[in-house]
């Protein structure tokens, strides 16, 4: 909960009348009815305030609140209760922790500085946002089950359902699932032929724990979007892009994964121009990551009549197609192929 602040001895006194008291003020000194003197005494409004209103009409600007200014805009906190709504619509919620993520990638993408140290909203922030918005509340979510196995087939029967009637008048063309897969360097056991009693067989092979984090988009019908990387590592050398498929994305982050800003770039760099053309509503499925949902993504779906569907949570190795069908055997070539390269070099 928010802390309560106590107001200092002395500090400033704030208004002891209603809008509408103001509202009668004003009009009646810009109607020159009264002057803003009388008008202070007759309605219980300071002058100062007075003064400040009429001059703002005048001008055509926004008077702020009393007291100290929100970080965000009045429009752009509309905007983030707009985005959170639609995350609960679309059976992903997102707890306080992701909105302090959205707004410091929101304000770091504008390269703003606010009082926020590094950007990152303070632990208050959260509850005043949300009393500033009545439109969102706190609530406690239903707990799933950790176990995939587990996933229950009401809730699988809910999803195609519902699936089924957002797919009624959408062409395969128009469809489109996504998913992000390791590749490792390590090539994978295999059966040797060693000496009977042989505990521990060693095969020399050059590997280590590094891997790399590669994003795949195909459509219904069978068309794939060329892949977009993302390397464990401070910068890229050339090398790691030459050779590439045309078309194909690049990045790079300290963990190797895809957060939010990387998957953001992924969105509007590869897969919004790969489908921009195509007119009609557009669906696009993956699965259910913090680092999958943001402002801006919501807000490019809406612009572009794109309907965004995600995986039931733990349902990957039931309902996500590129998982349960292409990763599988393409992991399997890989594994060959780089098992090939390094007995050749």
């Amino acid at each position: 909960m928010a802390r309560t602040y106590k107001k200092k001895v002395g500090g400033r006194k704030y208004q002891h009348y209603n809008s509408a008291m103001l509202k009668k003020a004003v009009d009646a000194v810009r109607k020159k009815l009264l002057t803003i003197s009388r008008a202070s005494e007759k309605f219980g409004v300071p002058k100062r305030t007075i003064c400040n209103h009429v001059k703002a009409l005048s001008d055509n600007k926004k008077i702020n609140n009393p007291g100290g200014q929100t970080v965000l805009s009045h429009d752009e906190e509309k905007n983030l209760v707009l985005g959170l709504i639609k995350c609960g619509e679309w059976g992903f919620p997102l707890k306080c922790r992701d909105i302090h993520l959205a707004v410091k990638s929101y304000l770091d993408r504008l390269g703003k500085k606010t009082r926020f140290k590094n950007n990152w909203p303070g632990k208050d922030w959260v509850d005043l946002f949300l009393n500033r918005n009545n439109e969102l509340t706190l609530r406690i979510g239903e707990n799933i089950k950790r176990v995939r196995a587990a996933v229950s087939k009401s809730v699988l029967n809910e999803y195609f359902d519902n699936l089924s009637n957002t797919l009624s008048d959408v062409p395969p063309s128009h469809i489109f699932n996504y998913d992000e897969t390791n590749f490792v360097d390590d090539p994978g056991k295999s059966l040797v032929v060693v000496r009977r009693g042989t505990k521990h067989p060693e095969v020399v092979k050059d590997t280590s724990k590094t891997s790399v984090s590669v994003m795949f988009c195909v459509s219904a019908d069978g068309n794939i979007f060329p892949p977009y990387t993302v390397y464990k590592a401070k910068h890229i050398y050339p090398t790691w892009i030459e050779g590439g498929i045309q078309g194909a994305g690049y990045n790079r982050n300290e963990s190797g994964w895809f957060d939010m800003p990387i998957f953001e770039d992924w969105f509007l760099s590869c897969f919004l121009p790969s489908c921009r053309h195509l007119t009609g509503p557009k669906v696009i499925i993956g699965d259910n990551l913090a680092s999958h949902i943001s402002l801006e993504v919501i807000k490019h779906c809406e612009m572009n009549n794109i309907r965004f569907i995600l995986l039931p949570p733990n349902s990957t190795h039931l309902c996500q197609p590129l998982d349960v069908a292409v990763f599988r055997p393409m992991k399997r070539s890989w594994r060959k192929t780089l098992d090939d390269w390094k007995n050749s070099n």
